[in-house]
């Protein structure tokens, strides 16, 4: 039988990777009412900011575009840092289609994974945005070992946190799971999760994880760096409970 597929920039047999994301109008458009500026130039670029307007509609386009941005991360499945997201881009054409443009950490990756062009298409309707991404990649002429982590110098810095002096322990678990309850937007009461539960498996999303992260940054006084973006940073509150702590030792400049 032959294999399936389409054919790269190349002319040879490419993979076809798809990935789907859907989003919460509202729960955007409760987190730009949250956090304001801060939170949507977090996410989103100033082409893609002035490509939403300000206008009742919006929120649902930048739903739309996190959706977009999800979905690219599932094609390019990162391990370690993932990139930033406003190292992807949602560019609108002049007659209404989209297209995905890629940055730093993101177009990097995609040339490790033989990522060819992305076709993107968005939609909303009834509080719900979508989108769905599929790209042709090329096969890679060297594949990297199983299981071996994509990191850069400045991921290594979240693989061993420095043991934390911010407060103490149970203190500070508790102020994560005060977050956790008003942000993560869990199924589960915070309460019954251990410390070491999979925050996502229990149902927390990941557009609950940004405003999660933003609100520890309010909490705490402190800011994610780009080498802490990890889907392992916010898994567990022993996760972040550790990330806060190499937070707060972290030499500040004078």
């Amino acid at each position: 039988m032959p294999e399936l597929g389409l054919r790269a920039t190349d002319g040879t047999l490419g993979d076809v990777r798809v990935g789907v994301d859907v989003t919460a109008v509202t729960d955007v458009a409760k987190s730009v009412a949250l956090f304001g500026d801060r939170y949507v130039e977090r996410l989103f670029t100033k082409q893609e900011i002035a490509s939403c307007g300000h206008g009742p509609g919006a929120a649902a386009s930048l739903a739309a575009r996190f959706a977009a941005k999800e979905a690219v991360l599932k094609v390019l499945e990162p391990h370690g840092a993932r990139p930033q997201w406003r190292d992807i881009e949602v560019v609108r054409r002049s007659n209404g289609a989209c297209r995905i443009r890629l940055h730093d950490r993101a177009a990097s990756l995609a040339a490790r994974r033989g990522t060819g062009r992305m076709s993107v298409s968005l939609s909303h309707e009834s509080g719900i945005a979508l989108a769905v991404v599929v790209a042709v990649c090329d096969r890679p002429a060297k594949k990297a070992c199983p299981g071996a982590p994509e990191t850069s110098p400045h991921d290594r810095s979240n693989q061993h946190p420095r043991s934390t002096s911010m407060s103490k322990t149970d203190e500070l678990t508790q102020r994560i799971r005060g977050v956790l309850a008003e942000h993560g937007r869990l199924p589960v009461h915070v309460e019954r999760l251990s410390d070491d539960d999979d925050l996502f498996q229990a149902g927390m999303t990941s557009h609950a994880s940004v405003n999660v992260m933003l609100a520890l940054e309010d909490a705490f006084d402190v800011e994610f760096p780009e080498a802490m973006l990890r889907k392992s940073t916010f898994s567990s509150i022993s996760a972040l409970r550790r990330a806060l702590g190499a937070l707060e030792t972290m030499e500040v400049p004078a």
